[in-house]
């Protein structure tokens, strides 16, 4: 995907559809874990979008994986860490921004992040019932 603060909106509605083919008939306590796991995939994606560093031709790459017990998903951009490691912070009760990170370590089971050769992976487990082993990527 680009560099686009609309393609937040665009990977939410992909990574729904993915799940929707996966998971025919979702629980109450797994279709509440989608939902938080939309919520932290936007999260994870407007991070990258808005602070990592990129050229005009780079992309952000969206991996939803279907685990034994969990729903993964993993952001991977081109900016590497530059010095700022992604850190889940309380920026203040005043403060419009900030709280990203925050809300994905509050919703997720696990949440963390690792260099790759050409950037960073974010990534977040949302405890689900679920079962299987991967969806795909964006």
């Amino acid at each position: 995907m680009r560099y686009d603060r609309r393609e937040v909106g665009e990977t939410r509605r992909w990574i729904r559809d993915r799940l929707a083919k996966e998971i025919t008939e979702p629980s109450a306590g797994l279709a509440s874990a989608i939902d938080d796991l939309l919520t932290c995939a936007s999260e994870l994606t407007g991070n990258a979008v808005l602070h990592a560093p990129h050229r005009p031709d780079d992309v952000i790459t969206i991996c939803l994986l279907l685990e034994p017990g969990a729903l993964r998903v993993e952001v991977s951009d081109a900016g590497g860490w530059c010095g700022r490691l992604p850190r889940a912070d309380d920026p203040g009760g005043a403060a419009e921004s900030g709280r990203g990170l925050a809300i994905v370590a509050h919703l997720s089971a696990s949440w963390g992040w690792f260099e790759t050769a050409g950037g960073k992976t974010v990534w977040c487990r949302i405890a689900a019932d679920c079962q299987g082993d991967g969806v795909g990527s964006r």
